[in-house]
């Protein structure tokens, strides 16, 4: 082969490779949606302000329960799939558990692992 055929073959194949993993290459998809309230706070957070006994804490489960009615009846509207009923204590003891084993998670996906347990398989 002679070498400007080499270089060409070699600029040829270097366009293509980066063409490809350009392709190859795609943005992170993130929620189209945004988080409200205090659901967007760490859990870290939410154990701090629980050990604290501040008045914030009590606002986690009220927006806790609100997440899971909204959770609760996007599920039975959509997939008719009913979701298990759970009280303020129980779900309390939910969210501490995973914020204490996830802090620096959102109060948010501890709510979305609690509704996820709650869904009928």
């Amino acid at each position: 082969m002679k070498p400007k055929s080499l270089i060409l073959s070699f600029v040829v194949a270097s366009v293509l490779l980066v063409a490809a993993l350009a392709g190859a290459q795609q943005t992170p998809t993130y929620p189209t949606y945004t988080t409200y309230g205090v659901g967007d706070d760490s859990c870290g957070r939410f154990l701090q302000e629980k050990q604290n006994d501040s008045v914030r804490a009590n606002t986690y489960m009220i927006w806790v329960q609100g997440y899971l009615t909204a959770f609760g009846k996007t599920v039975a509207a959509f997939r008719k799939v009913p979701m298990q009923p759970v009280d303020v204590a129980g779900a309390d003891v939910f969210i501490t558990q995973y914020c204490t084993d996830y802090q620096v998670m959102k109060v948010e996906f501890a709510a979305y692992a609690l509704a996820m347990k709650l869904v009928d398989k």
